[in-house]
This record gives C-alpha cells, sequence and structure tokens, in this order.
C-alpha cells in the first residue's frame, strides 16, 4: 500500500479498528478538541467486540472515570464486572478488582505494569488509552521522556494489541511531539475553530504507516451512536 492514497470511510471508529493489531494511534490536540471523547468511543466498540480493554490515566479515580464515561452515554458497569476493561492508575488513587496502581513520579513502575499485564493476557487481543504521557512530559526531561516512550510501544508491539496515545498539543515543544510521532504508526491530529458562533471540530491524519495520508482537514461529527469525519 506504500505510496497510495487510501479510501478512507467517514466513521472514525471504523477507521481505527481497522487498523492492524500492533499499531499505535497518537491523537493529539488542544483541550476541548474531543480527542478522550473518540478515544472512549473506540474503546467502547473494542468492549462490545469482546476485546479486553485498559485505560491508563493520571489524576483521578476510577470511580470518577466511569462517572465521565457514564456522562458521556456510555456504560461500562457490565464490562468493569466481566473484567473486559482495566484501569491503570498512574496516581495511585484508584481502587477495585479491575484496578492495576502505578506511580507516574517512578515511570519504571508504569513500563513494569503494563508489561506484566500484556504477557497475563498475551493470547488475547488487547486495546488499551494511554493518557499520561502529558503529565509525564512535564515532570521529566526529554531524554527520559523518549526512553520511556520507546520501551512502552516496543512492548506493546510484541502483543496483539492496539493502543490509543493521548497527547496535550499545545502543553509541549515540537521535538517531543516529534519523538512521539515517529514512534507512532498513526497520528491523528485535531483542532478547534469557531464558525457562524459555532464550534467546529477538525482533524487531520498527519500520519498514517504505509499510506499517504489525505492532505486535508475533515470536520469531526459525534453523536452518542457514532464519530463520524467529513
Amino acid at each position: 500500500m506504500a505510496g497510495k492514497e487510501n479510501k478512507l470511510g467517514n466513521n472514525l471508529c471504523k477507521i481505527i479498528g481497522n487498523l492492524p493489531n500492533k499499531s499505535v494511534i497518537t491523537i493529539m490536540g488542544p483541550i476541548g478538541s474531543k480527542k478522550e471523547l473518540l478515544a472512549y468511543m473506540a474503546m467502547c466498540d473494542n468492549i462490545k467486540n469482546n476485546v479486553i480493554s485498559y485505560y491508563l490515566y493520571h489524576g483521578r479515580t476510577n470511580g470518577e472515570v466511569e462517572d465521565e464515561l457514564k456522562n458521556y452515554g456510555m456504560d461500562i458497569k457490565k464490562a468493569v464486572k466481566n473484567k473486559k476493561i482495566y484501569w491503570f492508575d498512574a496516581s495511585n488513587l484508584s481502587e477495585g478488582d479491575n484496578v492495576i496502581n502505578c506511580n507516574i513520579d517512578n515511570l519504571f513502575t508504569i513500563s513494569l505494569a503494563l508489561r506484566e499485564f500484556l504477557i497475563l493476557n498475551k493470547n488475547k487481543n488487547i486495546f488499551g488509552i494511554i493518557d499520561i504521557l502529558s503529565p509525564a512530559i512535564m515532570m521529566n526531561d526529554k531524554a527520559v521522556i523518549y526512553r520511556f516512550a520507546e520501551d512502552m510501544i516496543n512492548a506493546l508491539k510484541q502483543y496483539n494489541t492496539k493502543t490509543i496515545i493521548l497527547l496535550e498539543e499545545e502543553m509541549h515543544d515540537n521535538e517531543i511531539l516529534s519523538a512521539i510521532e515517529h514512534l507512532s504508526d498513526c497520528v491523528i491530529e485535531m483542532s478547534v475553530k469557531e464558525e457562524k458562533f459555532k464550534v467546529i471540530n477538525l482533524l487531520r491524519f498527519k500520519k498514517l504507516r504505509g499510506i499517504v495520508a489525505p492532505d486535508k482537514r475533515f470536520k469531526l461529527s459525534i453523536t452518542n451512536k457514532a464519530a463520524t469525519i467529513s
């Protein structure tokens, strides 16, 4: 497929779902660009398809995360009960059978917890959201972050995983962003603009490994059923 422009559909979660296993998808954008909501929708789609999922986060408890998903109309109580979803809390605040606590002050604890989880589920398809790189970047120097990200992504690519990494684009310098993009198979850049007193969410495929990414920005529309681009 190298050198060919791909034929993208308009269902964004389906596009992400159709990427091959061992893919790392980085979604970057400012606050309000709906990148977290898009990642949650992709996770719920995977759970419906019987894929084991996890969410690696910081600064909240698992109860607060579950409440946030519920506010978006995503009821995951059954998935939690059936252990189809696991919470990786990098702030070490969460409790429950589905919780794996680690510490963002020691990135080794995050790498170790993730590797142990992957080994334990090595014969299963796994989907994950990693939402701790932005605070980790603020707490560590560039070399430490690059080594951590490279080690983590290399570990993910040894198993049947598909992973979304979330990044706050406006918080970090271009050197860090370029390093994460280099390690990723797909980079989606999200933005927001105001048009006739209405907020418009935009999306661009900045990178699609092995495929020529379309040179345009799409309008993003998200309902409680689907995320579509046009």
